[in-house]
C-alpha cells in the first residue's frame, strides 16, 4: 500500500497523543509537513549501480511500473523525479556506480546534513542486479563452464557484498 509522504504526516501529527508519539515523532512529523506545505520536499535516492532506483522513484512518484520496463540505463548524474499530484517535491537518484560515487554523493549529503532533506531512501536488490552486458558470459563473476545457476549464485554474492560496502559508505558518508 503506498501513502503519500504527506497524508503520512498529517496523520502522524494529528494522531500523535492517540499512539503516544514519541516527542521525536511528532518533531519530525511536524517538520515534514511544513517542509511539504512551505517548500519543497527532497528525498535523496542511494544504493548501488543497477539496483532500481530511478525505476523505484518513478513508481513512488506515480508513473505505471508497466511502462517502465526497459533495459538497464546507466545514469550519469543526479536524477531528479518530480513528485506527482499536490506535493511540491522531488526525489534525487544518485548513480551508483562506483566511478560516480564520490563526485555525486557528496552533494547529497550537504542536502541531508544542511536539512534540506528530511530523510533518504537506500535501495538494495539483495545482490540481483542489472547489468548492461549482451550475455552472463561477459561478465567478471563468469568462469569458463559455469552453469547460469552456478553464475547468479556467484554474482548475487559479489553484488551482496558490494551492497554492504556501498552501505558504508553512505553511513559514512552522512556521519
Amino acid at each position: 500500500m503506498w501513502v503519500e509522504a504527506n497524508t503520512a504526516a498529517k496523520a502522524a501529527f494529528l494522531v500523535k497523543d492517540a499512539v503516544k508519539a514519541s516527542l521525536s515523532m511528532s518533531k519530525h512529523s511536524r517538520r515534514l509537513l511544513n517542509r511539504i506545505r512551505n517548500g519543497k520536499a527532497v528525498i535523496p535516492i542511494f544504493g548501488a549501480g543497477g539496483v532500481g532506483k530511478s525505476t523505484m522513484a518513478k513508481i513512488m512518484a506515480g508513473f505505471d511500473p508497466l511502462d517502465l520496463a526497459s533495459d538497464y540505463d546507466e545514469s550519469l548524474l543526479i536524477e531528479p523525479v518530480e513528485l506527482l499530484g499536490d506535493v511540491p517535491g522531488e526525489m534525487l537518484v544518485t548513480p551508483g556506480q562506483a566511478a560516480r560515487v564520490d563526485r555525486h554523493w557528496p552533494k547529497l549529503f550537504a542536502k541531508v546534513v544542511d536539512g534540506a532533506s528530511f530523510g533518504i531512501v537506500n535501495v538494495v536488490s539483495y545482490g540481483y542486479h542489472s547489468f548492461a552486458i549482451e550475455t552472463y558470459k561477459e561478465h567478471d563473476a563468469y568462469v569458463d563452464g559455469m552453469s547460469k545457476a552456478e553464475f547468479i549464485t556467484k554474482y548475487a554474492e559479489l553484488k551482496r557484498q558490494h551492497e554492504i560496502n556501498m552501505l558504508k559508505l553512505l553511513l559514512k558518508g552522512l556521519a
